[in-house]
């Protein structure tokens, strides 16, 4: 390979780009899987088994017990799918202003905390990503995100980091979101057009 397609190989990617990733992927998983394509259904089901394999899976073991449970206040989340924990993630970060005042100061809506928090509970999550992104034909090209600029992204030091994920540290139940059956908050369905 060239020094071209080494430096933009994902591990050099800067938090926007990363952020990009797994929010446009969330959303595209979304609608492909309405298409009803072998293509995709092939492609998700290599997400999964490739998360099973890297121990993504079961997620919710991972998540720090008070975020599970605000984030399956609107929406129950399978634990044992990949797909599951991309869109808890995205709903997160799309409904950061819903969160309770103290969890909205712990996990900051800015590109570098945010992916530092996933990247530490999964870091496996945006090799994965990007795999999958590739067989749904996503755009991964490495690029400032359009629509989430501004303030949002500003740097912030390790110790924003380091105190995230003291203020979200509890014990956790893998059980808190492990309800299979897909049901969705129609109030999230709304908003976004989505699941």
């Amino acid at each position: 390979p060239t020094a071209h397609d080494v430096t933009g190989h994902p591990f050099f990617w800067g938090a926007h780009d990363r952020l990009r990733l797994l929010l446009d992927t969330s959303d595209a998983i979304e609608d492909a899987v309405a298409l009803e394509s072998v293509r995709v259904a092939s492609a998700v089901k290599q997400f999964e088994h490739d998360a099973r394999t890297a121990g993504t899976t079961p997620w919710a073991q991972r998540v720090p017990a008070p975020l599970l449970a605000e984030g399956g206040r609107r929406r129950h989340y399978d634990a044992a799918s990949a797909r599951a924990m991309l869109r808890f993630t995205r709903n997160l970060w799309h409904h950061h202003a819903e969160l309770p005042q103290a969890m909205q100061r712990a996990l900051p809506r800015r590109a570098e905390p945010f992916l530092d928090f996933w990247s530490r509970l999964f870091p496996e999550i945006v090799l994965l990503t990007v795999a999958l992104a590739e067989r749904l034909g996503v755009d991964i090209g490495a690029e400032a995100p359009a629509g989430y600029g501004g303030a949002v992204y500003d740097e912030v030091s390790a110790d924003d980091a380091a105190r995230l994920h003291e203020a979200l540290e509890a014990p956790k139940s893998p059980t808190e979101c492990s309800d299979a059956s897909g049901d969705t908050d129609e109030t999230w369905r709304a908003e976004d057009g989505k699941m």
